[in-house]
């Protein structure tokens, strides 16, 4: 009788730790929150083919927010996040973050296309030019499954003597 059980209940077993190990497609961590407050507004886009095409261009494939509760967050993105990418497009993917300060959920920019408010995108592109080209924050989601973003913190000036 417990040979029987366990030859019953061990690929039921099996096949659920199977099942929620493909149900997390994407992990990624945000690093650099330097202030605990707002909203975390992040997207995840299908990745364009060519360096033309702008950010608002891109097709949204899933889009979400979180409370910033610490000075990293661990978002974890469904399978059914990503397997909505074509395959013909290589699996290619881009993320962006941005940490709403002002509650307006919008990210401001400064003149010269700069996010006012801390911003981070998949492959930590510089923002010292103004936002990145989509085609610079993509990476192939069936080879990495874990992606670092490091936000982009407006920094202050100092004061003029």
């Amino acid at each position: 009788m417990i040979v029987l059980s366990i030859f019953l209940y061990l690929p039921i077993a099996f096949f659920t730790k199977i099942q929620a190990k493909d149900e997390t497609a994407l992990v990624v961590h945000v690093e650099r929150i330097k202030r605990i407050e707002g909203t975390l507004f992040y997207q995840l886009f299908e990745c364009p083919e060519s360096e033309l095409v702008t950010w608002s261009d891109l097709r949204l494939i899933y889009a979400n927010k979180t409370a910033v509760i610490d000075n990293n967050i661990i978002i974890t993105l469904p399978h059914s996040a990503v397997k909505s990418v074509p395959d013909e497009n290589g699996n290619r993917v881009a993320f962006r973050v941005f940490q709403d300060i002002d509650n307006d959920g919008v990210l401001a920019f400064s003149n010269g296309d700069i996010p006012k408010e801390p911003t981070g995108f998949s492959n930590n592109p510089s923002l010292i030019l103004g936002m990145p080209k989509p085609v610079d924050t993509c990476f192939e989601y069936d080879s990495i499954r874990n992606v670092k973003v490091k936000l982009n913190n407006k920094r202050k000036r100092g004061k003029r003597k």
